[in-house]
């Protein structure tokens, strides 16, 4: 056995610098460990390349001091290198390697020297043509993920010409697998966003197109329907207000039907109402005729510069987005959205907005085929029908909530005489005129129909009957100064009218139509060509 004062001083000296030199390997081996360790915590808590690309770039400083660092992230979809972060500016920015040897080099996962012992590239031809020449790096550090190449850690020369030492080269491989790994769970996480994004803008969609479904088997006016659509393509997609307009063939027209989000508001409630006219368009011109024209949504991120964009003078419009309403392969109305708010309208906006035209399509076609079925194919007027399940409704409402109806029952003074006087024809005419009078001085609201021959009926929710008379005399007069023209002749007509406002005993249907009646016979009675109110105890005039 030989005991260490048996040894040879410099023996001695020799083991002891031995030791000495093992602990200061093992202590920068813990060190380098204990930075990875780090390291690998930072990196797994970043959420975008630019963040890791800083984390690693922050761990490679700390390790070697003023090296310059460049680290090209591999796009996929690009299928080319791109340059995330850099501590110097170079050229260039973007790369693309063909799956040739540096390709199968980067596939091993090793730091690799990029220039030969005269300073020159490896690989002189090949960065000529992607222009890598110009990125003054020495040493590439692959990232690699289960064979495929992530990234690439690129690095300068160390200061004073150093060349990267064994357990350099092992700390900057081991940090670039780590980086490999955060990358890669970088971009399932964002996948996993954009999975998440997607399906609440899928369920948003859906609850927007449910909304839309439910309005239209709960509203029967066409035109509420309409706005509650635009306020709902407006709202979804982030905009300031929008319009549709529907083509009226006999006239060769686009003609604004409804519109939301006007700063005015009366103006606004004028429009839809149809008191004030707006711009129409001819198919062909404007966004607007050619979206009809075409058939093909357009959008329009600046109508400043848009030579299509033909500004009404109305309102202020920046940018729009118009879609055609589509109803049996046949273009029928376009669906206006102006002024998205945060952001230029994209292809997410155009789907969704397809889908809502899509709706607003199918509901003016069943408006339509429903009007059909509820008006007179003559008069155009509601029929009796119809008049009745109003009627109806409007009696509940005014059981219910205490509001006011009027009704209005007329009838054309002689018509039978004149039908055999100027014949069936001239008849049908005379009854298309007062319907003509009726449409013009009724308001939107009133119901106005053809009761039966030459009987008409119209409902005036929330009016009294002072209101009713006023509307009723108002009707008349214009009726009296209308002139029919028919075959060369000129035709004048009267119409005698009764009104009856709900009230005491007069609150269901047959109260108040019964009630309008014996009102109309007196005004009959009373020499036609007037109005007369119903009063309490009015009894049937004598013949």
């Amino acid at each position: 056995m030989t005991f260490p004062h048996d040894k040879n001083p410099d023996d001695l000296t020799q083991e002891r610098d031995q030791l000495l030199g093992d602990k200061r390997r093992m202590d920068g081996r813990l060190f380098d460990y204990h930075s990875l360790l780090r390291s690998s915590r930072a990196l797994h808590h970043c959420r975008q390349p630019g963040e890791l690309t800083d984390v690693m770039r922050a761990m490679i400083r700390d390790k070697l001091g003023g090296a310059n660092i460049w680290i090209y992230l591999f796009e996929r979809e690009a299928k080319e290198f791109q340059l995330i972060g850099a501590t110097e500016e170079c050229k260039p920015a973007s790369f693309v390697l063909d799956p040739g040897i540096l390709w199968q080099l980067l596939v091993q996962g090793e730091p690799l020297s990029v220039v030969d012992m005269d300073g020159g590239f490896r690989f002189p031809e090949l960065f000529a043509t992607t222009g890598l020449d110009n990125l003054p790096a020495v040493v590439w550090v692959p990232m690699v993920m289960e064979d495929n190449p992530l990234g690439i850690i690129a690095l300068g020369a160390l200061p004073g010409d150093g060349e990267y030492t064994p357990r350099e080269l092992e700390f900057l491989r081991t940090l670039a697998e780590q980086g490999a790994v955060a990358l890669a769970s970088i971009t399932l996480y964002q996948r996993l966003q954009s999975e998440q994004a997607r399906l609440d803008r899928t369920i948003r969609d859906l609850s927007v197109l449910y909304d839309i479904s439910r309005a239209v088997s709960q509203i029967d006016n066409m035109k509420q329907l309409l706005l509650e659509i635009l306020e709902r393509a407006i709202e979804r997609v982030g905009a300031e207000r929008g319009s549709i307009m529907l083509y009226v063939q006999d006239e060769d027209l686009l003609r604004l039907q409804v519109v939301r989000g006007l700063p005015d508001p009366i103006v606004e409630q004028r429009i839809n109402s149809g008191e004030q006219e707006c711009k129409t368009f001819r198919p062909g011109d404007g966004i607007a005729g050619t979206v009809f024209q075409t058939g093909e949504a357009y959008l329009s991120h600046d109508t400043s510069s848009d030579e299509k964009f033909a500004p009404s003078g109305e309102t202020r419009v920046e940018s729009i987005a118009c879609l055609p309403l589509i109803c049996n392969d046949q273009p029928i109305g376009v669906l206006n959205i102006t002024n998205k708010r945060e952001s230029h309208f994209c292809s997410e906006d155009v789907e969704i907005l397809a889908a809502i035209a899509g709706q607003a399509a199918l509901t003016i076609e069943k408006a339509d085929l429903y009007q059909l079925a509820i008006t007179d194919e003559l008069t155009g007027l509601y029929v009796r029908r119809y008049f009745y399940r109003r009627l109806d409704d409007e009696l509940r409402r005014s059981n219910r909530y205490e509001t006011t109806v009027s009704m209005v029952l007329l009838d054309i003074d002689h018509f039978k005489k004149f039908n055999d006087t100027h014949g069936h024809a001239a008849g049908d005419e005379v009854l298309k005129e007062v319907s003509k009078c009726m449409l013009q001085q009724c308001r939107e609201i009133d119901v106005v129909s053809r009761y039966g021959g030459e009987e008409f009926a119209v409902l005036l929710p929330e009016t009294p009957q002072e209101g009713a008379l006023t509307a009723a005399e108002r009707l008349r007069s214009s009726v009296e100064a209308a002139e029919v023209q028919y075959e060369g002749k000129t035709l004048k007509v009267t119409i005698s009218l009764g009104v009856c406002e709900v009230a005491g005993e007069n609150n269901t249907r047959e109260a108040i139509i019964g009630a309008a009646d014996m009102a109309l016979y007196h005004a009959k009675a009373s020499g036609r060509n007037q109005v007369v109110a119903w009063e309490e105890g009015m009894e049937m005039p004598e013949e």
